[in-house]
């Protein structure tokens, strides 16, 4: 018979030098540092694959200690935005937006809360189940309805960049997560080339291409 896993360990966070929107969150039952040593190592990870394509190395940033591992990570994750919006954490890492709440303060909240969980008294028990995103593609045509901006093909998954024409046939790509504001939905729907100023630079730099598909497959 195996003996039960170690549920307690560390959540922690690695930050990247090359982005400093750029993190990667984990579990480890061991030492963090012994981790952050593998994920610097271990280039044909994704995280790895950052090491390799910059040549700089992941920095441990925060480490809490937690009472069950895996229950505090699915804490850690059941929170808005990542709970509502499908496909927000794809993969190890996460990249914040730095806005509509969805900062560096998010992470720092989900370790407080990461900490408060207690251990399960029956590790055959799953931790809290995934809940069901509620606001895909569904939820963003609606918040483009009467705004007069309308996707070229699908509004997408909400985070993924798709493009979109407006009623005076601007067309821009960008999240439809990105076009409503954010979770907290900080801006109606609007056009990056009528209203630029609803925007900021940061969403200007990293979030929004103007023109046409069509040109840019050219």
């Amino acid at each position: 018979m195996s003996k039960p896993l170690t549920q307690s360990g560390y959540l922690y966070v690695l930050s990247h030098p090359s982005d400093k929107d750029l993190f990667k969150i984990g579990i480890t039952r061991r030492d963090p540092k012994i981790r952050l040593h593998e994920h610097n190592t271990q280039l044909d990870k994704a995280v790895g694959k950052v090491v390799a394509e910059t040549g700089q190395h992941w920095i441990l940033k925060e480490a809490v200690k937690v009472a069950d591992v895996y229950l505090a990570e699915n804490v850690f994750w059941q929170r808005t935005p990542v709970a509502d919006i499908p496909h927000l954490r794809e993969t190890e890492l996460v990249k914040i937006a730095g806005t509509g709440g969805f900062d560096y303060q998010w992470i720092l909240d989900g370790l407080e809360e990461a900490k408060k969980a207690k251990a399960r008294s029956d590790t055959s028990i799953a931790p809290i189940p995934k809940t069901t995103p509620n606001r895909g593609a569904e939820w963003i045509e609606s918040q483009l309805v009467g705004s007069g901006i309308r996707p070229m093909k699908t509004v997408g998954n909400g985070t993924t960049k798709v493009w979109f024409v407006c009623s005076k046939d601007h067309q821009f790509k960008m999240s439809g997560y990105t076009l409503v504001g954010g979770y907290k939905q900080s801006r109606q729907p609007s056009c990056p080339v009528c209203s630029p100023e609803l925007y900021n630079s940061w969403e200007h730099q990293n979030h929004i291409e103007l023109g046409s598909p069509l040109k840019r497959s050219t």
